[in-house]
């Protein structure tokens, strides 16, 4: 996999790779803004294709205080199914390899630490997998699994569908070559987590209206602040033990380097419900439920 070398900025063969991903996956994006809004209430928008982002949809001249009602069915339901899907959530269990008592005792020392492992204020594996399993309803979530130095211990999160670029090239999530985590954060979490101090350039406003619905799925509390990638690439021909960084802006918060797990594969789980063949991502109910959504506001309105 070739990575062509940018005039400029010593992030801008990696810019490169987060700018195809981000342009591949437009449709992708419309569909995920949608199905946010309506599930929240905003009901009232329309996709600005130009602007690649939502906007409210105007009212006519003369009509400026009519109510737009909302009857808000997609909520009902994807709450109802998210009840339903943790209903059978997932469990750990550690068996013993052989029938010896060590053995035996040795699969109840690493149950036991599984199971410290998930408490709320440890990982919170059930936080996260209630999080991750509700964005899979609205369109598709993941779960991503890293090892946290400053703890010694592994770790997981809930990644939202809107932060994670894949390679665009792929035909299913778990061929993908390589992945691109973007965080919107605080200055000062950048120098508390990188020990770097961001430039005033490298700070940015985002959409007043993604940052609403984002506040209310806990995700963007903030309209200022700072991107940070996260490279994620398996070994290849052209880089046998894979790479690895992070930057801001046109800075490397985290220099390149391999591949930090032996393992080689992507440290992410995708969640989804309905598959779309020959692609690497989801679909979701909510989209088919849009267009009854909005008849049934019409509905209500007259």
């Amino acid at each position: 996999m070739a990575l062509r070398v940018g005039n400029g900025s010593p992030t801008a063969t990696y810019d490169q790779l987060l700018q195809a991903a981000a342009r591949a996956r437009l449709p992708y994006d419309k569909d995920v803004w949608l199905n946010l809004a309506f599930f929240l209430g905003y009901q009232y928008v329309e996709w600005a294709a130009d602007a690649t982002t939502i906007r409210e949809i105007p009212r006519k001249a003369g009509f400026e205080n009519t109510p737009r009602p909302v009857a808000n069915k997609i909520m009902h339901f994807v709450m109802q199914e998210h009840s339903m899907a943790l209903k059978s959530k997932p469990t750990v269990d550690v068996l013993p390899a052989t029938d010896d008592p060590v053995d035996a005792s040795d699969s109840a020392v690493s149950l036991a630490y599984c199971n410290w492992l998930a408490l709320p204020q440890v990982c919170d594996f059930d936080g996260v997998l209630s999080e991750a399993s509700m964005w899979a309803l609205i369109k598709e979530g993941f779960v991503k699994w890293t090892f946290d130095a400053s703890e010694n211990r592994g770790d997981i999160c809930s990644v939202s569908p809107l932060d994670l670029y894949i390679d665009p090239y792929c035909k299913s999530f778990r061929h993908a070559r390589w992945a691109i985590h973007t965080q919107f954060m605080d200055p000062e979490q950048v120098y508390d987590v990188y020990n770097k101090e961001v430039k005033p350039a490298t700070q940015s406003r985002t959409d007043p209206l993604k940052t609403a619905l984002l506040r209310e799925m806990g995700q963007s509390p903030v309209l200022n602040g700072v991107q940070v990638n996260e490279l994620w690439m398996r070994p290849n021909r052209r880089y046998p033990k894979g790479r690895f960084c992070v930057w801001a802006g046109n800075e490397f918060l985290i220099e390149p380097t391999d591949f930090p797990y032996e393992h080689g594969r992507l440290p992410f789980t995708q969640l989804g419900s309905v598959p779309i063949p020959g692609a690497p991502h989801f679909n979701s109910a909510v989209s088919f439920l849009r267009a009854p959504q909005m008849e049934l506001n019409k509905y209500h309105a007259q």
